[in-house]
C-alpha cells in the first residue's frame, strides 16, 4: 500500500492548512506594515507656517502659503469669495489652523 506522501515525506491532507497559515501570516504582515505607514506624520500635518499679513486678499494669502510650502490650492471663484480682504498673524501654526482662520 502506498503512503499518501510528497517527494518531502509531508502527507498531502497537511499541505493546505501549512499553506493556509503562510498565507495568514503574509496577509497579517503585510497590513502591518501598511498601518505603519499610515500611521506616519505627513507633510501636511507636521508643516508649520508662519504669516502676518494685513488687509489681503484671501488668494494672495493663498499664494504665500503656497510659496511657503508645498500645498497647492484649488477652488471656485463662484463659491468662494477669494477677493475678501482678511489679516491673518499667525506664528508656527499648522495649516488647518491657518485655514480655520482664513475662512
Amino acid at each position: 500500500m502506498k503512503k499518501n506522501v510528497n517527494w518531502l515525506g509531508i502527507p498531502y491532507r497537511i499541505i493546505p492548512f501549512k499553506l493556509l497559515l503562510i498565507m495568514k501570516l503574509i496577509v497579517f504582515v503585510i497590513c502591518l506594515t501598511t498601518l505603519g505607514a499610515l500611521a506616519s506624520s505627513s507633510y501636511s500635518q507636521a508643516t508649520k507656517l508662519s504669516l502676518s499679513s494685513k488687509n489681503t486678499s484671501i488668494k494672495q494669502v493663498l499664494l504665500e502659503i503656497e510659496n511657503q510650502s508645498e500645498f497647492y490650492f484649488l477652488y471656485n471663484n463662484k463659491l468662494i469669495d477669494v477677493e475678501k480682504k482678511v489679516n491673518v498673524d499667525v506664528k508656527d501654526k499648522k495649516i488647518l489652523t491657518i485655514l480655520d482662520l482664513l475662512f
